[in-house]
């Protein structure tokens, strides 16, 4: 493989990376305006909130973004009952 094709390579990765990079800190933004505006919420009623804004985004991805948003200290989390209904784990900026 020549320099050229190497470089185009790695060119090409990097894009990529930023691309998944980029979509991830928008998602983070996003999450953290519904949260903001709701004052606090649990996960569905983000997806909810979310999908308002034309941003349809699966449990799968935002479970995970939501954890490390509360490992890294971004976001408080905490269990709690409604009058009705099942425990729900709440989330505020």
């Amino acid at each position: 493989m020549s320099e050229s094709a190497n470089r185009d390579d790695a060119l090409e990765r990097a894009v990529e990376k930023w691309r998944g990079q980029s979509r991830k800190g928008f998602l983070e933004l996003c999450i953290l305006s519904c949260i903001q505006g709701a004052g606090r919420t649990y996960g569905f009623a983000m997806l909810e909130c979310l999908k308002a804004a034309d941003l349809d985004i699966g449990e799968g991805s935002l479970y995970p973004l939501l954890t490390r948003l509360v490992r890294e200290g971004m976001l408080a989390a905490v269990w709690d009952t409604p009058d009705e209904g099942h425990p729900r784990k709440y989330y505020r900026l």
